[in-house]
């Protein structure tokens, strides 16, 4: 396989140019949205639905950490 990231880069500048030049021009972006990603384009891209159910398993877990060490600190704590 061959990778030309400068390539890469330097397509992405020019396609960046014309955003700043459509944002001076028009004031917004609403002239390039057929030149944009959909946000469901971008997601699918990058893979973000996978790391939602990776974060809430990082939430779970923590949760059930947290759970635990306070249940530890009640054992030890002294009675009264």
């Amino acid at each position: 396989m061959v990778i030309w990231p400068v390539s890469a880069l330097r397509v992405a500048n020019k396609a960046q140019a014309k955003l700043y030049a459509a944002l001076r021009r028009d004031g917004g972006t609403q002239n390039m949205l057929g030149e944009m990603q959909t946000r469901a384009e971008l997601y699918d891209t990058i893979g973000y639905h996978q790391y939602e159910a990776l974060d809430a398993s990082i939430v779970d877990d923590r949760r059930a950490a947290g759970h635990a060490a306070a249940l530890i600190r009640l054992r030890r704590a002294p009675s009264t």
